[in-house]
């Protein structure tokens, strides 16, 4: 018996799904400034296609994804979907001289893509489409913060395994999250995990990190990042441990010393959670007196 194919599986199970795509609003959206940014970025991608056999516009196509992903399309029977349903719409902004691409053709122009080209066009099209209404999400004192990008090394699942053609080494990525737009802004690809430390300041120059508050763990508390960090106008916010010893012990005996909160130097929080089966109760002290640091 003939094997259904994935994609013909996928369609029918999403054409049985009654509110398969969560709407938005984006029809109500003047998205010509939109579409000619995404024209303009788009064209500087590298179309690897056979310029004799090529029908549909690599900007075309990439519109229809940015727009189709902009509307909670996550897969590309969504996005076709997706297209199909806007056609009459779409055409208001796209060229579409051959109609709408196949999924296919989709999936094999993206694929051909550089992935650290598209993320950074991406990205970029992006953070300039939502930086117009973005508002600081702290003003105080001077100090204007408009989000925190948090950064952190992962090793992907199951990526480790040995096949027939011999032993697959885990891929390990590191990433930049914005917690204000809730998306990963950069990914930088390391060999080993133990190998972040040279990675962190190749993703910090890919980021525009100016008032913003960069989050990362104690491996990369390193006097080059900071120093970057703060020659940039961002803010950090970096954990110490056994890399800086003297400066962990100076902390830690710092805030031992109860004098502190009894005089009213510091703000203290504390909450409780569960973690690996046991409570943990955890106590933030927070104070901005670092004159005595050296």
């Amino acid at each position: 018996m003939a094997k259904i194919a994935k994609t013909l599986k996928e369609l029918k199970e999403n054409l049985e799904i009654e509110d398969y795509i969560e709407e938005t609003e984006i029809e109500n959206y003047d998205l010509h400034i939109l579409t000619n940014e995404i024209n303009e970025e788009a064209s500087y991608l590298m179309d690897k296609r056979e310029e004799e056999y090529i029908k549909h516009s690599l900007e075309d196509i990439v519109i229809i994804v940015i727009l189709g992903l902009f509307a909670n399309s996550n897969t590309f029977v969504e996005i076709e979907i997706f297209a199909k349903k806007h056609y009459e719409w779409l055409r208001n902004y796209l060229e579409l001289s051959y109609g709408l691409p196949s999924i296919c053709t989709i999936k094999r122009v993206i694929a051909a893509l550089n992935p650290k080209e598209l993320e950074e066009m991406c990205n970029h099209v992006f953070l300039n489409f939502v930086k117009v209404t973005q508002k600081p999400i702290y003003v105080k004192n001077g100090l204007k913060l408009m989000d925190i990008n948090s950064l952190d090394g992962k090793t992907a699942n199951n990526s480790k395994r040995n096949t027939i053609e011999g032993y697959i080494k885990p891929t390990n990525a590191m990433s930049a999250y914005s917690v204000v737009n809730e998306k990963c802004l950069a990914t930088e690809f390391i060999s080993e995990k133990t190998n972040e430390i040279p990675t962190c300041p190749k993703l910090l120059k890919r980021l525009n990190i100016k008032d913003v508050a960069i989050t990362f763990d104690a491996l990369n508390t390193q006097k080059d990042t900071i120093d970057y960090i703060v020659k940039n106008e961002g803010y950090y916010v970096a954990p110490i441990k056994d890399n800086q010893s003297i400066l962990k012990e100076d902390l830690e005996l710092y805030f031992q010393d109860l004098y502190l909160i009894k005089v009213g130097n510091a703000k203290v929080y504390e909450e409780i959670e569960k973690s690996h089966n046991q409570a943990e109760k955890r106590t933030y002290i927070f104070t901005n007196d670092i004159d005595w640091i050296y």
